[in-house]
């Protein structure tokens, strides 16, 4: 997740700010649709399993919000020169692209999850799956669907920018990198599970011209810190156990599209929308652990309870 900051990086912004849950003036209808709300999963340690399933595990989602513009992209997009992002309807540039239409981007799933990693299915049919079978860990499930109408554009890219805060890395100071699967452009659909209607094939760009785009992510954290494959869990050992017990891993996902004005060609950032986790592992006391401290306590009590007796001798 290494940061490269490029100052020749060109993007086209009003102010290097965020506006979360924020349309532009241009926009009153809303973009996104479906299941947006946030909810949460939550898992019990398990007696007999101390060190992979020890804790008190609680996933939260983020509601979805809206995006205008996004500083974590603008940050992000620093690694990669050359490319001319404007974001639609802002700015001297990109006033001249118009928004999305009302209801062109639909979360169909939108779940967190926590111990074991559901299944999501792609629009094509394929499973994807993180392989976290009884752990403490947590993560989420998304699947975004594309579907433009009038003049939205069908030629389209999805671009996504993430920030991970965790006291496990970076001492505790923000991640913030493209998602991009570490390789190659910008673009998630390059080398994330992406595709066009039924197809599962992620191209750059993708044609949405017949009815919709889609990608679907999977983020996901082990209390036992990352496996190097992306599948699964590091197996718990008393040196990794606790090596991640907070994590908060946020995600702006926009539609991007060519667009030219005054001669110039744009990476044109059409609309987007900010999602993403909460992840925390609570230490659980061990029954014989709890036994010890009740004895402690009714053995303060009873120690106060005789001072005050002599006291009143």
């Amino acid at each position: 997740m290494g940061l490269i900051h490029s100052p020749s990086i060109r993007f086209i912004l009003v102010a290097g700010v965020s506006f979360a849950g924020v349309l532009s003036d241009a926009h009153a209808g809303s973009i996104v649709t479906g299941d947006t709300a946030g909810s949460s999963a939550t898992a019990n340690p398990l007696p007999g399993l101390p060190l992979n399933r020890d804790d008190f595990d609680v996933t939260k989602s983020f509601s979805i919000v809206e995006l205008s513009s996004s500083s974590i992209i603008t940050t992000a997009a620093a690694e990669f020169p050359g490319y001319n992002f404007v974001f639609a309807g802002l700015g001297p540039i990109g006033e001249h692209f118009s928004d999305l239409a009302d209801n062109s981007i639909e979360i169909s799933t939108y779940l967190p999850w926590v111990v074991n990693s559901p299944t999501l299915t792609s629009n094509g049919g394929t499973d994807y799956n993180r392989g976290v079978t009884n752990q403490d860990a947590g993560g989420l499930n998304i699947l975004i669907d594309y579907i433009p109408t009038g003049s939205d554009p069908t030629s389209v890219n999805f671009l996504q920018a993430f920030e991970v805060i965790t006291p496990a890395l970076n001492g505790g100071k923000p991640i913030i990198a493209m998602d991009n699967g570490g390789k190659g452009g910008p673009y998630y659909n390059e080398n994330g599970a992406s595709g066009t209607d039924s197809n599962d094939t992620a191209t750059v760009p993708l044609d949405a011209s017949n009815v919709e785009a889609w990608m679907l992510d999977i983020p996901y954290v082990c209390e036992s810190g990352f496996s190097g494959t992306g599948m699964g869990c590091p197996v718990p050992t008393m040196a990794n156990d606790e090596t991640i017990t907070s994590y908060e891993d946020t995600f702006d996902t926009f539609i991007e599209a060519p667009g030219t004005y005054d001669g110039t060609t744009y990476e044109v950032l059409y609309g987007g929308f900010r999602w993403g986790f909460t992840f925390t592992a609570t230490d659980v006391p061990e029954p014989s652990t709890w036994a010890m401290l009740l004895i402690g306590f009714l053995g303060l009590a009873g120690a106060a309870t005789r001072r005050r007796a002599r006291a009143f001798r």
